[in-house]
């Protein structure tokens, strides 16, 4: 999505607390969003359910498209101490998927 585009989109999102933990500040939503888009990764952090901890990955397909996403999401201290494992873990499945044609049906 161009950044534009994305823009106008972030500024349309209510952000409603549903944990202490959730993001409710405009700006800093606004930053985490462009940090996912640089790493290639999104977590989430018991922001929408207290114990739950989440990690998501993008799956684009051949032309670079994003066309899916890819998460786990597991309790919390789970996620905490197998992080780097996950994260790996999800990379190469979504691996498989953009490798194996996104496009085959």
């Amino acid at each position: 999505m161009p950044e534009n585009e994305r823009d106008k989109v972030l500024k349309s999102i209510r952000l409603e607390q549903l944990t202490p933990n959730t993001t409710t500040v405009q700006d800093k939503f606004e930053q985490t969003i462009k940090q996912v888009y640089s790493q290639e990764y999104a977590t989430e952090f018991e922001e929408i359910d207290m114990g739950i901890n989440c990690i998501a990955v993008p799956i684009f397909n051949s032309y670079g498209e994003l066309k899916a996403t890819l998460s786990i999401a597991a309790p919390a201290i789970t996620v905490d101490l197998n992080f780097k494992n996950l994260l790996i873990d999800l990379k190469r499945a979504r691996n498989c998927i953009e490798n194996n044609g996104l496009e085959r049906r």
